[in-house]
């Protein structure tokens, strides 16, 4: 699995995680002790970075396919 595969299934996990706080109002960081726990925060932080890879990658001057 490439840095492109990882990076898209982060960003597919922060989608799911922000649908099921809409329509559920639980979110995944639960499992780890809830937002303020580090474990929750580093998730976050490292959903975060795959969603600037990928707009880096798709308009910012990644290499092209």
């Amino acid at each position: 699995m490439d840095i492109k595969q990882i990076s898209r299934w982060l960003l597919i996990l922060g989608g799911l995680n922000w649908g099921a706080l809409a329509v559920f109002d639980w979110e995944i960081g639960s499992f780890f002790g809830g937002m303020d726990a580090a474990a929750s925060q580093a998730l976050y932080i490292i959903v975060g970075i795959a969603a600037i890879y990928e707009l880096y990658m798709e308009w910012g001057g990644g290499k092209k396919r």
